[in-house]
């Protein structure tokens, strides 16, 4: 893809119109399965928007929903719109896109059982002394020393004025 760039203005344009479209198709696949899949099954974290989080999600999946075709159009219109001016963002990321989800469901879901964990995820716990960093089994790693607001040299961590 990055031989792109030297195909000239246009290429360029094409590329950074790629770039764009794929941060917004990243950022909202989360928000989207929230908002819309999830329901009353989500465990908010330590900041959330409250009873404004659906809201705002669904208004940011219409953004995008706008934006992403808005991001594909051609950058000149009239006359001098032809094969070589046009914007071939579409096919440059939809045909890859098309192809891994055909792909995914032809094939990819029946043997890719996502990425393996080889850490514990105390994070995900309910309890907040896991997320200081205290093991379930009882020892702590640093969170006495992360409570007074200091790490384990004696910096500050974690604390904004």
């Amino acid at each position: 893809m990055t031989v792109l760039i030297f195909g000239g203005e246009l290429a360029a344009g094409a590329l950074f119109s790629i770039g764009a479209v794929a941060a917004f198709v990243a950022f909202t696949i989360p928000i989207f399965i929230r908002v819309f899949l999830v329901g009353d099954r989500f465990r908010p974290g330590p900041w959330h928007l409250g009873r404004a989080s659906k809201p705002i999600g669904a208004a940011a999946c219409a953004f995008v929903l706008l934006m992403v075709p808005v991001l594909m159009l051609p950058s000149i219109t009239g006359r001098e719109l032809d094969a070589r001016a046009m914007n071939w963002t579409c096919l440059v990321y939809g045909g890859p896109m098309v192809f891994v989800l055909v792909w995914w469901v032809v094939s990819a879901r029946e043997w890719f059982k996502g990425p393996k964990v080889n850490i514990e995820h105390q994070m995900l716990a309910r309890s907040e002394a896991a997320i200081e960093g205290v093991r379930s089994g009882g020892s702590s790693s640093s969170a006495s020393s992360m409570k007074d607001g200091k790490g384990v040299d004696g910096d500050k961590v974690g604390k904004m004025a």
